[in-house]
């Protein structure tokens, strides 16, 4: 088995096959890692890929974690607004001659349980919805490549050359042309163990567009 790879690697690989096939070390370091791509997509599947994670809904968080008058308060802006708001009803209660805090007291009464944008100001009401009333859109779904961008990946070029090599070496003829004829007649008689390198290169290929 060493020997007819190395015998192949020769062959099929130009220029720095013959180095790769004389040096023992370099043959088994070249079987182990085609090995190793060969088991590795044999294992690998899709339904093993982590699915991508369910967008976040800004709008439920933003909701969730806007604070309450009677607690918190709202933000520094908004309480900003409404301290000058307050001031204002208390001058106006005091110009109308009513009791100090008399517009003021039904809006901070614990017992009031109506929903805190019907009792702050409106422009308090306003800048608390500008800082937590947002949401982002979703992000763009990933864009389909390409048949031809799924070539451009180095695994998938090696297949292309050796399946490309090896069937066009398979029918040359003695006067330099090539025929069809010949390539399926050599292709019946191939060596099993090229035989499995190129059905793992038509796999490789087929796996691209599946």
């Amino acid at each position: 088995f060493p020997m007819r790879f190395r015998a192949m690697v020769r062959e099929q690989i130009p220029v720095v096959g013959p180095r790769i096939a004389d040096n023992q070390y370099a043959s088994l370091a070249l079987m182990g890692l085609v090995l190793f791509f060969f088991f590795n997509a044999m294992i690998r599947s899709p339904a093993s890929r982590p699915a991508p994670p369910a967008p976040l809904d800004l709008s439920t968080t933003a909701a969730s974690a806007t604070p309450h008058l009677g607690t918190n308060g709202p933000p520094d802006a908004a309480r900003r607004l409404l301290m000058e708001e307050y001031y204002k009803m208390g001058f106006e209660d005091g110009q109308a001659g009513h009791e100090f805090g008399t517009s003021i007291k039904p809006v901070l009464d614990p017992a009031n349980d109506e929903p805190v944008e019907d009792s702050i100001p409106p422009a308090a009401a306003s800048s608390n919805n500008h800082n937590f009333d947002y949401d982002y859109p979703p992000p763009p779904p990933p864009q389909q490549s390409l048949g031809l961008g799924k070539l451009l990946d180095w695994s998938t070029m090696m297949s292309l050359m050796y399946l490309g090599r090896t069937i066009y070496s398979m029918g040359v003829t003695a006067d330099g042309g090539w025929d069809w004829q010949l390539t399926v007649a050599n292709l019946r008689n191939m060596d099993t163990m090229r035989m499995g390198f190129l059905a793992f290169s038509v796999y490789r290929l087929v796996k691209k567009f599946v």
